[in-house]
């Protein structure tokens, strides 16, 4: 399995178990340029904190073995686990397409939680890392399709809105933006 691949695979895992979108701490959130960037920072933190658990897998090449991989998948958890919280006190924004940017949210929590149900079965199943490692690159590849498509939805679900306008003079989704285009080349 190739460095990228591998990067890739627990990218996946990261993503798989998110099972959530972002959100923030902000006093301000129901603004719609509060909450776009609070979405934007935190899945942006998150991918940095997962980049550096695929580094630690990567780092070992064929070489993989059992514990490396179970600690790639705990510190992708806890990055996870933290996103998630941080989500869960994100309220949606304070605008006509609110409910339905958070419903977007709502909609990437849930199609994600499956591949995390998926990679924590292959973790904690009698297949070697290799055969895990096979298992989170699929949970990855799907994972990332999902994040591409609800980042792209919510971008859109207000055309010329307050929405749209967050997500695209954010500094914080401008980064996001990038790290998506980092993972999917």
């Amino acid at each position: 399995m190739s460095r990228k691949s591998l990067g890739l695979l627990v990218i996946a895992l990261a993503l798989v178990l998110a099972v959530g979108g972002c959100g923030g701490d902000d006093d301000d959130s129901g603004s719609a340029e509060t909450w776009a960037s609070s979405v934007c920072a935190d899945l942006s933190e998150w991918i940095t904190d997962i980049d550096a658990s695929v580094k630690s897998v990567t780092d070992e090449g064929l070489g993989i073995n059992e514990d490396t991989l179970r600690e790639a998948v705990d510190e992708a958890k806890t990055a996870t686990d933290q996103v998630r919280e941080d989500l869960d006190q994100l309220e949606a924004p304070d605008t006509d397409a609110g409910e339905q940017a958070k419903e977007e949210l709502d909609n990437l929590r849930e199609e994600l939680r499956e591949q995390a149900d998926a990679v924590e079965q292959a973790v904690e199943g009698d297949g070697g890392p290799l055969e895990v490692a096979g298992t989170v690159a699929a949970a990855l590849s799907t994972a990332i399709n999902q994040l591409k498509e609800s980042f792209e939805n919510l971008q859109g679900v207000d055309p010329g809105g307050e929405i749209e306008d967050a997500f695209r003079n954010s500094d914080e989704c401008d980064s996001l933006r990038e790290q998506i285009e980092d993972i999917r080349s």
